[in-house]
């Protein structure tokens, strides 16, 4: 796992409260991209994702546990890919404190599971010189 750095925890907050957050995922052979909402922080490590309707994108973890999403803050003019493995919770503590926050959110959301992220691999995702190099 890799520490991610305070600025990535800040963008990443900033972003999931004014805008979605794309993340991708791949089966065997298809690619998934799709905007999520619930999504934050779960410690310095590791990102929490509510799976309310993670239809095609929850298949695809189930079959290749590894997801990847993009982070951008258009006024500092930085992005960060950040990559990681997957578990999926139904039941627990960490289900239950999904449900708990996506159930402050309101109860039209369903809540079906947690999907914990594992930090593996941080990218500059920016468009420059440099663009796609590891940086943890």
């Amino acid at each position: 796992m890799v520490k991610v750095p305070e600025e990535i925890k800040e963008m990443l907050e900033k972003q999931a409260i004014g805008r979605k957050v794309p993340i991708s995922t791949c089966s065997e052979d298809v690619p998934n991209v799709i905007y999520v909402g619930f999504i934050k922080m779960h410690g310095d490590e590791e990102v929490l994702i509510g799976d309310n309707f993670l239809n095609k994108t929850r298949k695809n973890l189930e079959k290749n546990p590894r997801l990847a999403f993009v982070l951008y803050d258009i006024e500092k003019k930085k992005s960060y890919q950040l990559k990681g493995s997957v578990k999926i919770y139904e039941e627990g503590e960490i289900y239950e404190e999904t449900k708990a926050w996506i159930k402050k959110k309101g109860e039209k959301y369903p809540a079906k599971a947690a999907v914990l992220v594992k930090i593996e691999e941080i990218y500059d995702s920016m468009g420059k010189v440099g663009a796609g190099k590891r940086i943890l």
